[in-house]
């Protein structure tokens, strides 16, 4: 009998153990979906302009998600709580796949830009129900140990699909679109690892109080996502109309980008130990402004070079310092709607790039407006810096 008990107990452990490892797995894979959204078009941007005859409205693929992320986010939480994390997680992942394949079969770029839009609603879903299932299954060391493996996931699953969305661009512009049916076998793999968490009873509202000192924060986070994605969406046409590159080699370069992004995540918490949160995002924001410099004042091959070095290190130091900051500063009760803000900050400033290319190239020159962006960034470091001491007093 005891035997039995005992082996009833060993396979419930093993079970329970797996169900960990696919759960972790499943956590994983979805985050690393989220970059996807914008990557994954990224090489073939040229070709998608050349086929609707239009750059501006081939430029609102990529923010378009990013607006729809800002839109729906406040409506995810009452969405979980009618039908749990596991039914909401599962709508999203099969959402993203029928709206990212959009681009498959939509003739029309009215039908591809809403296609965008419902995108942009699953990321919104999907962003929130893994973070959230991140907080409430792991605790402690093993959370963190998690979140760098979430970052180092995002950073290696934008880099490996820039690279096949190169080589799928060589054969059309629709075939990177079918990168986005990735998401049903983590379907799959989610449907039998995720459960539903317990309903929490009681949630507090949050405060003014609360919210004012991560103003900052949100502000810092919404600019850098603007002037990264400003970088973002014009290297590939420079690449292509100045120097003739290829899809597949723009994916190449893009995908080097993204790899110094992650090695400068890798070493984000080392670095903030020695100079500093306050001099760390200093420097973030002159890399942000030096990325669009040699676009103004050195035209030639060694621009895209110092570009794609600065803009890679700049954003890879960005969110996970500033998110950081959020995290320590924020009381426990308040933590998740403060984070959701600083979350729609930084997709507000993804989804404003675009428009405000758009508007720059009309009523200035290109050169004109990407100084003025470029003054811009190194005006927040200026700000930064001579504020490094109440930064670092903020977290003491």
């Amino acid at each position: 009998m005891k035997k039995n008990i005992c082996l009833s107990d060993a396979r419930e452990s093993t079970f329970q153990i797996k169900k960990s490892v696919f759960l972790r797995i499943s956590l994983l894979l979805g985050s690393s979906l989220l970059v996807m959204a914008n990557a994954a078009i990224i090489p073939s941007l040229v070709s998608i302009s050349k086929a609707f005859n239009t750059v501006f409205g081939v430029s609102l693929l990529m923010s378009f998600p990013a607006i729809a992320v800002v839109i729906f986010s406040p409506f995810v939480g009452p969405l979980i709580n009618r039908y749990g994390e596991r039914k909401a997680l599962l709508m999203g992942l099969f959402l993203y796949a029928l709206t990212g394949s959009s681009g498959l079969w939509c003739n029309s770029l009215y039908l591809l830009l809403f296609g965008r839009l419902l995108l942009g609603a699953s990321i919104s879903i999907c962003m929130t129900v893994i973070n959230h299932l991140i907080g409430y299954h792991f605790h402690g060391h093993e959370r963190s140990r998690l979140v760098s493996q979430q970052s180092m996931a995002v950073n290696i699953g934008g880099i490996v699909f820039i690279l096949l969305s190169g080589v799928l661009a060589e054969l059309n512009w629709r075939v990177p679109f079918s990168l986005y049916l990735f998401s049903l076998p983590v379907l799959a793999l989610a449907y039998i690892s995720i459960s539903d968490t317990p309903q929490m009873q009681h949630e507090d509202k949050i405060t003014r109080r609360a919210i004012k000192p991560m103003l900052p924060a949100y502000v810092l986070g919404g600019v850098g996502m603007l002037i990264y994605y400003i970088t973002l969406i014009h290297m590939p046409f420079v690449l292509s109309n100045n120097y003739s590159l290829s899809a597949q080699n723009i994916g190449l370069i893009m995908a080097i980008m993204g790899l110094i992004s992650a090695f400068a995540a890798l070493f984000n918490h080392r670095l903030k130990i020695y100079i500093g949160e306050a001099w760390l995002l200093a420097f973030c924001f002159v890399c942000l402004g030096t990325a669009l410099i040699p676009y103004v004042f050195l035209p030639g091959v060694i621009s895209p070079v110092i570009s794609i070095i600065c803009a890679g290190m700049g954003f890879g130091i960005l969110l996970p310092t500033l998110t950081g900051i959020v995290i320590e500063r924020s009381p426990v009760h308040y933590r998740p709607q403060l984070l959701s803000g600083f979350v729609m900050s930084y997709f507000l400033g993804q989804a404003l790039s675009a428009p405000l290319m758009q508007s720059g190239s009309v009523y200035l020159s290109q050169s004109i407006f990407m100084f003025s962006v470029t003054v811009i960034a190194y005006a927040c470091a200026f700000i930064i810096f001579i504020r490094r001491h109440t930064i670092s007093r903020g977290n003491q």
